[in-house]
This record gives C-alpha cells, structure tokens and sequence, in this order.
C-alpha cells in the first residue's frame, strides 16, 4: 500500500498532525465496534467489514509510522456443559465479555480479534444447541431473543423437568416456545452460516 493510498482511505488530502489521524482512526474503530456490538454474530455478515478494517489498520500504521501489535490472550471458551442453565448462563458471560473488549478496543487488529472470538463463541454456542427439527421459515437468524426472556424460559423449562439440551431436542418436559423458536435460529445459523 502506498501513502497516497492510504491517505485516500483516511479521506486526507495532504500533510495531517499526527493527533488529527489519530482522532479519524478512533473515529473509524468506533463506528465499525458498533456494528460489530449491534449485529448478530454470523460469520457472513462479518467478513466483509474485517477486510475493511485491515485495510484501515494498515493504513493508520503506514501514515503514523506505527505498528500494531497483535492481542496477546488466548480465549478459552471451554466444553458447554449438557445442562441448559449453566451453560447459557457461562455463554452470555463470555459474550458480556467480549464485547466489551470490542468497545475498549483501540486497533484494527485487536477489534478484528475480538469480533472473530465473537462469531466463533456464537457458532460454539449454535452447535450445542443443534437439533434436526423441522425449520420454521418464520425463523430468523439475525433477530436475536431478549437473553432475560431466555433465561426465564430456561427456569420455566427447568421447573417442568426438563434441565439438558438432549431433552429440549425431543421437546420432553413441555418446553416453552422461546426455547424452541431459540433452539431453531441457532440450528439455522449452525447449519448454514
């Protein structure tokens, strides 16, 4: 990449203060960390917006004679338990967690990171919560429950019986149709995202 190419994606026409890129650069991470924390995260949906940030990133490192380091943590997200409660309650912890590491994120690199383990935690979570069940095309993938709503119906579900994933799948215990409407968008994005 060339500085005149990099200085056409700042938007800049000539010589910029350090301090002046800077600011268009958080400006940037800003507007991209809020797409990443107000979309649902499908990896299809994602994509896109990482090589724009890439191109972002190098661009900011070129102009500012910088280079940014890669985040050193290693994210862990553990096998989910069988147990529907605990592992939703571990799950939305994580998911807390990593967006707020995408709203204190100060690079491309690390923002790119960060949205990365949040579509990988997702697709984690999608996978366990699988089930063959007949899709409902009412289903959408990108409209995510309000977690509070999950969490109540999972305490329902539990007080009838039914405590795992495995007897959700059969619909034993009488689960209540959030948990099903739920069971079946993440089985729509495990299966096809």
């Amino acid at each position: 990449m060339t500085i005149s190419e990099a200085l056409q994606i700042f938007e800049i026409d000539g010589n910029i203060e350090k301090d002046e890129l800077i600011d268009i650069y958080e400006e940037k991470i800003f507007q991209f960390s809020q797409y990443f924390l107000s979309k649902t995260p499908i990896s299809k949906l994602f994509e896109s917006k990482y090589f724009q940030l890439e191109k972002i990133g190098f661009s900011f490192d070129l102009l500012a004679n910088e280079q940014t380091q890669n985040p050193l943590s290693t994210l862990d997200f553990s096998a989910p338990s069988e147990y529907i409660l605990p592992h939703y309650l571990h799950f939305q912890r994580k998911k807390n967690w990593l967006k707020t590491e995408i709203s204190k994120a100060k690079s491309a690199v690390q923002l790119i990171y960060f949205a990365k383990k949040l579509v990988e935690l997702e697709k984690l979570n999608a996978e366990i919560w699988f089930s063959e069940l007949e899709m409902d095309p009412k289903v959408l993938v990108s409209r995510e429950p309000n977690p509070m709503e999950i969490l109540e119906s999972i305490k329902i579900f539990n007080l009838a019986g039914g405590e795992t994933f495995e007897q959700l799948k059969k619909l034993e215990n009488n689960p209540p149709e959030i948990l099903i409407q739920e069971m079946k968008r993440l089985s729509l994005l495990f299966k096809k995202y």
